[in-house]
């Protein structure tokens, strides 16, 4: 007698695919093209080891040669360097209980399954912006570093429109890119920044199709909202806060398909679905290889200096340690680095004119 089993309806490898695209889908960050994903970062995500080094030529410089009779040309060189991503083993688990499903009156299973997506959208620009909080504090690091553009004053009392985000202190931000400014696609705001800026009446609201919210532009800009980005007191009084310009593909993606099936279990390294029967136990867990990388700025796995007990574990880093400036180094020459910060207050914070 035939009936219909669990590895009918449960197709592991198909659930990994989902869970990847649609948190791809939900992150702000992904939709704005801040984020590529490229299949060379996932084919490195899928080998082995902590870090992927990916080598490359610096650019050649210099004046050119004429041509006489008299000497023969100099020769010149080329030098190579290195850009390094960090590999990211993480996961979460999930389980409920026959007994909640009978009181809540349908399958919290279920209701896990559609909520992962998000869930892993959420994480993923947490740790986006702790590598981001990590780089600029890289750049803050460096004296009169060309991918940090520092507006704000510590004071009130000091405040002025130059020390403020507005289309023409913009024009300062995007020339951190020189020549490659027009590569900017998107910038990423602390709210009260973006409400600021709408005082200012310097959003832009752009129609989509119907159903879908307008979307948001700021100088021709996608703009991100995230209050995780940084914001702190001034060293007098007054807020400082960090808004960040990026780049078309300023953020490589990667994924390992973790498609093995498990070792006495059901499902696969990625997406594995288990039952504790006594208990009355249903279980999800949900397993990730991947690469979320800056390009350009390169992961230091082991800071000169480093204390044991801050070392990071094999299977990763954690937020607090993407945070780390000691743990990042520019290869990239800088305008290539499609990642400007701005330091700056806000217009609300201008003392009015006595």
């Amino acid at each position: 007698m035939a009936k219909t089993k669990l590895e009918d309806v449960f197709i592991p490898e198909v659930w990994e695919a989902y869970f990847i695209e649609r948190t791809a889908e939900l992150t702000m960050f992904a939709n704005s093209g801040i984020i590529s994903a490229d299949p060379t970062f996932s084919a490195r995500a899928a080998a082995g080891g902590k870090t992927v080094e990916m080598p490359f030529w610096t650019d050649i410089s210099g004046t050119r040669q004429i041509i006489g009779d008299s000497a023969d040309f100099a020769t010149k060189k080329i030098t190579s360097s290195k850009d390094t991503a960090r590999i990211h083993n993480d996961g979460d688990a999930w389980s409920t209980t026959l007994l909640a499903d009978l009181l809540a009156g349908s399958r919290g299973m279920d209701a896990i399954t559609d909520l992962v997506a998000e869930y892993w959208a959420r994480q993923d620009e947490q740790m986006l912006i702790s590598t981001i909080k990590g780089v600029l504090n890289e750049f803050d690091s460096i004296a009169g570093d060309p991918n940090l553009l520092k507006l704000a004053s510590e004071s009130i009392a000091a405040t002025d429109s130059d020390s403020v985000l507005t289309g023409f202190t913009f024009i300062d931000a995007k020339q951190k890119l020189g020549d490659q400014k027009d590569r900017l696609v998107a910038i990423a705001v602390h709210s009260e920044t973006h409400a600021d800026l709408m005082k200012q009446q310097l959003i832009e609201f752009v129609p989509q199709a119907e159903g879908r919210p307008d979307l948001e532009r700021f100088q021709g800009l996608a703009v991100i909202k995230d209050d995780d980005l940084p914001k702190r007191d001034g060293t007098t009084d007054g807020d400082v806060y960090t808004s960040v310009l990026f780049g078309n593909g300023a953020i490589a993606r990667g994924f390992a398909a973790l498609t093995t099936p498990v070792d006495g279990g059901f499902g696969t390294e990625g997406v594995e679905r288990s039952r504790v029967p006594l208990a009355h136990d249903s279980v999800m867990i949900n397993r990730r290889r991947h690469i979320l990388h800056p390009r350009g700025v390169a992961w230091v796995e082991e800071p000169d200096g480093l204390a044991s007990e801050d070392a990071v574990d094999d299977g990763g880093p954690t937020n607090e340690q993407l945070e780390d400036a000691a743990h990042w180094t520019k290869k990239y020459e800088s305008k290539n680095i499609r990642i400007v910060g701005v330091v700056h207050n806000v217009a609300s914070q201008i003392p009015a004119a006595s």
